[in-house]
């Protein structure tokens, strides 16, 4: 079996949070799976350093049987998506499942169409058995007998298997397969340090916090790696810094110092980081001093209150003064500290600053101040369930407050976003102790330094601006919201789960429409008839195709090529854009779809326009009459200004205003798109041309706009005010028939395919293009006004281009008449 496993990103492309600026580490957990199904071809695509469409691209050149994800509580919706665009591209056959913390605790959302399975609990056994279920023929619906399992029976319904144990010696289970993972310098790092491994040597948790739901997970079970098959992997490790992955590494005296034995037995020289509890480091001091000896150079640990009452109600068990002797231990010993501190919702601006002295007198060499959440599967969650403000899995991130605020929310960031600049005092007495006690690491270090001060700028800028996180929460938590005004929310059945809703925001909020007459929005369509009837983009290159001809799926007979011209265009990455499949799953707000409306707006009636300038050039009589049926479907109703006016409603009804549509800058990819259309139907060949509007367009159109009306659907926008939409995913069969017929007439031969197959990709990747650029443009909005927003990748930045708004680019377009170019 072909399989692949995705990590997937931890929210939207063009977004900065503390993942992919301070703490990147490798998938180990996808590489261990790899690892328990070796006789099958695996492959590892890590979402989080690719370019969106990475995965669309790699799912149709790998053709994988079965996709497999994981996740945790912020990119429950990411995760999703990928399996969404797994089933449009490869189809029902392709089988699909989900795993990790958030689907084990909340396994109700991901009971999704595009979702067959979904692991609960520890993964490798459930899906070593499912792959040898799948690759001897079984069916889909048939896992009964796979402990760890939830999936949709023959009857559709989702059922549950036994109960997976977690019982089993991690010393048997075979090393991760990390060769699987592409590595390159700056893609998984702990702030400076890196390039930087990581490996998991112990599960579980002995002590139940109750904003921490690993315990639960584990079942308050701890289980260990043995010093000796750490030392085997670390020996097997090039990276010369290593993180620990565990989420309590200090916890078990025996075993550390079995592992300082072995590590000095067999002369293991790397630099080690990991996490763990401050009450451990302050009652240990000489085992401390013995791991750093061993390598030791950064743990993070939970410092999380200056109050005792702070530290009680979270259920830390542990003290403010171990907190305290932790942190001078760690400068003593030249072991850089991380630590994390809460900040409560009930805070006084007072209490903000006592937090920031306390952290100042700690001296914390990385002081990383968070947001209480209750994440879900946590005692917290299921506490404070009522009070949350939004059900939206992206603001659990712990740099959103989803719970009211004592001070006004504005106010309430201010004071957070302060954090920055009122803890220097600590860095600088943190760090400089373990500067001049360990000097060889930051001089190996200096290289991962430079690339994350770049990171850091860029991400300073959004932390630092307390406008960022309103400018998050605009449509799905009300600025005025706080404790004294805040409604509860109501709690499910007793016998359901506490869920994330699908729903994102406390209120749905419907705009009303401007009053008084509507200022008539001209559309490009429009704008290019009010000119001459001939009108050609002059271009100095052709926005054709540039992929190989042989890459046609060329046949015989018609009818034959143009099945597999489908199956292209049903795979394609335009169709299954990532935009696309998020749309079903993360729940944007009426602001987000709007930005949407107002860029869609410049290519409305585009369409109609290719249709009449390809007529004229119609070689046969077949396609002439599919043009014909098509211009009537198009003009139906109200004449060439239908399609303009039906999609005006939706914008009115997202709260845009006819003046926004003409004067919203227009990202580069629309407008390009726009030429490149034009193009095809004006300057190329006649086949070129209807490849572009048939295939290209009619085939494609509908199953986009599907994933467009139901993400717009969930949102709460009515059937009349989506009209336009589902005009759009609804193509008469008549059209469809004479379509069919035309294209089957006029690919006769591989020449005549070739061209319609040129024109159909050329369409496209133009669509490609055009989602791209709309998604940047609804991630960019909420971004400061000064910063560039970096690419998905950390390797490339997004290339803009100039942008025109609506207004400027229909004047552009019908300067004066054109005539075709040679």
């Amino acid at each position: 079996m072909r399989i692949l496993l995705v990590q997937p990103a931890p929210f939207e492309p063009g977004r900065l949070g503390l993942e992919n600026v301070i703490w990147m580490s490798e998938p180990v957990a996808l590489a261990q799976l790899a690892a328990m199904v070796p006789d099958h071809e695996v492959r590892i695509l890590d979402m989080r350093l690719e370019e969106d469409v990475e995965l669309n691209r790699v799912l149709l050149e790998f053709q994988p049987d079965l996709v497999g994800t994981t996740s945790m509580t912020t990119d429950c919706y990411q995760a999703k998506a990928v399996l969404e665009a797994a089933k449009g591209t490869l189809g029902p056959g392709c089988f699909t499942i989900v795993g990790g913390h958030h689907p084990t605790l909340s396994p109700a959302d991901f009971e999704a169409d595009c979702v067959d399975a979904i692991a609960l609990g520890e993964g490798e056994e459930t899906f070593e058995e499912l792959v040898a279920h799948l690759a001897a023929g079984k069916p889909f619906d048939a896992l009964h007998a796979i402990d760890g399992l939830r999936f949709r029976d023959a009857t559709n319904a989702w059922v549950t298997t036994e109960k997976r144990k977690q019982n089993r010696d991690l010393d048997s289970f075979p090393p991760p397969a990390r060769h699987l993972v592409r590595r390159r310098p700056g893609d998984y790092f702990f702030m400076t340090a890196g390039p930087m491994a990581s490996i998991s040597t112990s599960r579980g948790c002995s002590f139940d916090c109750n904003f921490c739901a690993i315990w639960e997970f584990y079942e308050r079970k701890t289980r260990f790696l043995s010093a000796e098959a750490i030392c085997d992997r670390l020996e097997q490790i090039e990276e010369r810094v290593v993180f620990f992955l565990d989420d309590n590494f200090l916890t078990n005296r025996t075993r550390l110092g079995q592992l300082c034995d072995e590590i000095e037995r067999r002369g293991i020289k790397k630099y080690y980081a990991t996490q763990g509890r401050t009450d451990f480091i302050a009652d240990n001091p000489e085992l401390m001093k013995r791991l750093r000896d061993a390598g030791l150079i950064m743990v993070l640990s939970g410092y999380e209150s200056n109050e005792e009452h702070g530290l009680e109600y979270l259920l830390k068990r542990t003290t403010v003064e171990k907190n305290r002797r932790a942190a001078e231990i760690m400068q003593e010993l030249g072991i850089i500290s991380t630590g994390i501190f809460m900040v409560r919702q009930d805070f006084s601006e007072e209490d903000f600053d006592r937090l920031y002295a306390h952290i100042n007198e700690l001296g914390v060499a990385i002081p990383l101040v968070s947001i209480l959440t209750p994440l879900p599967g946590t005692q917290l969650y299921r506490e404070r369930y009522e009070e949350l403000l939004t059900t939206d899995a992206r603001f659990f991130d712990l740099l959103h407050s989803v719970l009211p605020t004592k001070l006004p929310r504005e106010r309430f960031y201010e004071k957070f976003a302060a954090q920055r600049d009122s803890v220097w005092a600590s860095v600088r007495k943190g760090a400089l102790p373990a500067v001049r006690k360990r000097p060889a690491f930051f001089l190996h270090t200096f290289g991962g330094a430079l690339r994350w001060l770049k990171k850091r700028s860029a991400y300073f800028s959004i932390v630092r601006d307390p406008g960022s996180h309103l400018r998050d929460e605009l449509g799905t938590i009300p600025v005025g919201i706080t404790v004294e005004n805040a409604p509860l929310r109501a709690r499910p059945g007793p016998a359901a789960p506490v869920p994330l809703s699908a729903s994102p925001s406390l209120v749905q909020l419907r705009v009303a429409r401007a009053e008084g007459p509507a200022q008539h929005v001209l559309s490009v369509s429009e704008a290019v008839t009010a000119a001459d009837p001939v009108v050609v983009i002059p271009s100095a290159s052709s926005p054709r195709s540039k992929r190989q001809v042989h890459d046609a799926p060329f046949h015989d007979d018609p009818r034959e090529f143009l099945a597999r011209l489908r199956a292209f265009v049903r795979s394609h990455p335009a169709v299954n854009h990532p935009l696309l499949t998020r749309l079903v799953h993360v729940p944007f707000t009426r602001e987000d779809h709007k930005i949407l409306g107002l860029q869609h707006h410049a290519v409305v009636g585009l369409h109609t326009r290719c249709l009449e300038q390809l007529l004229p050039r119609a070689c046969g009589s077949e396609a002439r009459v599919w043009i014909l049926e098509a211009l009537l479907h198009e003009h139906e109703g109200a004449g060439r200004e239908v399609h303009v006016a039906r999609h005006r409603e939706y914008l009115l009804a997202a709260g845009a205003s006819d003046a926004e549509a003409l004067d919203t800058p227009l990202h580069a990819h629309v407008t390009a798109f726009v030429r490149a259309q034009l193009e095809l139907c004006t300057n190329e060949p006649f086949l070129v041309g209807l490849g572009a509007v048939g295939p290209g367009h009619e085939w494609s159109v509908p199953p986009m706009f599907s994933f467009v009306v139901r993400g717009l659907s969930r949102v709460g926008f009515t059937s009349d005010e989506l009209d336009y939409f589902h005009r759009c995913v609804r193509r008469p069969e008549r059209q469809e028939a004479w379509l069919e017929h035309a294209l089957v007439c006029c690919a006769d031969g591989h020449e005549a395919q070739a061209q319609i197959y040129e024109g159909t990709a050329a369409a496209l990747d133009a669509w490609a293009r055009l989602w791209t650029g709309v998604q940047r443009k609804m991630v960019r909005w909420r971004q400061p006004a000064n910063l560039h927003v970096r690419s998905q990748s950390a390797h490339g930045r997004y290339d803009e281009g100039k942008e025109l708004t609506l207004r400027q680019f229909s004047r552009e377009l019908v300067p004066r008449r054109m005539l075709p170019t040679a």
